[in-house]
C-alpha cells in the first residue's frame, strides 16, 4: 500500500446522524445526504458540489457533472431502500480519499426472516468467491462483514474502475430489523487502511426509540 493512502482509524468522528431508527458517528471530514426526502437530498448534493467547486463560471461543467454522479449514487442508494447516503471529503495531504457509505434498515414486514444467521447462509452458500466473510461481536450486539472487490456502476462510467466494496449488517437487539451498511472505495489498493475506518464507524452505530420505521425495501444479499 501507498503511503500516502494512509487513513487513521482513530480520526475524530464527529458527524453523528439519526436515521432509521439508528444513530451512526461519521468522521467529521464526510458529508450526509439524507435519501429519504427528494428536495431536501438535491439541495444537500448542490451545497456539497457549490462548497467544492466554487461559483465560477469556469467550472460550471464541472459541477453540472459532479451534482449528475452524485444524483445518480444518491438515487440508486435510495431506490434499495438506503435512509443515508455519505461522502467522503477525506484528504492525505494534496491526495483525495474517495469513498462512501449507505445505511439501509429492514422494514417491518422483512424483519422475522431477514436475520443476521439467515444473511450468513446465503453469503456461505453462494460459489466460491474472493469475497470475504466476518462474523464478529460488535460493542451492541453482532455484526457480520463481507468484503469484495468489483467493478463500479455502469451508469456514472465506472464500469471499468475496480471498487472495494465492504457490506455489514448489524442486529442491535432492539427488536426493529437488521441495519446494513454499504461502504465503497476506488481505493482498492488501500483496503487494510480503510476498512478499521469503516469498522469504527460501523462501531458507533447505535439504537434510537422513538424513530421513524423505513419505508423501502433493502436487497440482501447481492
Amino acid at each position: 500500500m501507498t503511503a500516502q493512502y494512509v487513513v487513521d482509524p482513530d480520526a475524530p468522528l464527529a458527524r453523528p446522524q439519526e436515521v432509521a431508527g439508528v444513530r451512526v458517528v461519521l468522521p467529521a471530514t464526510w458529508w450526509a445526504v439524507d435519501l429519504r426526502d427528494e428536495a431536501a437530498r438535491r439541495r444537500s448534493i448542490a451545497t456539497l458540489v457549490g462548497q467544492q467547486l466554487g461559483r465560477g463560471d469556469e467550472l460550471a461543467a464541472l459541477r453540472a457533472d459532479l451534482r449528475r454522479h452524485l444524483e445518480v449514487v444518491a438515487i440508486d442508494a435510495a431506490a434499495l431502500g438506503g435512509q443515508l447516503l455519505a461522502i467522503s471529503l477525506t484528504r492525505a495531504g494534496p491526495v483525495p480519499i474517495p469513498a462512501s457509505v449507505a445505511v439501509y434498515r429492514a422494514l417491518a414486514g422483512d424483519r422475522a426472516r431477514e436475520t443476521l444467521a439467515n444473511v450468513e447462509a446465503a453469503l456461505r452458500a453462494e460459489p466460491a468467491t474472493s469475497d470475504t466473510v466476518d462474523a464478529a461481536q460488535g460493542p451492541h450486539g453482532p455484526v457480520l462483514r463481507r468484503t469484495r472487490t468489483a467493478s463500479g456502476a455502469a451508469e456514472i462510467g465506472a464500469q471499468d474502475v475496480p471498487m472495494l466494496l465492504a457490506d455489514y449488517w448489524l442486529d442491535l437487539g432492539d427488536g426493529a430489523g437488521l441495519v446494513s451498511l454499504t461502504f465503497s472505495s476506488p481505493l482498492v489498493e488501500a483496503r487494510e487502511a480503510l476498512l478499521p475506518l469503516f469498522d469504527t464507524v460501523v462501531a458507533s452505530v447505535t439504537p434510537v426509540t422513538g424513530s421513524a420505521t423505513p419505508t423501502r425495501k433493502r436487497s440482501t444479499p447481492a
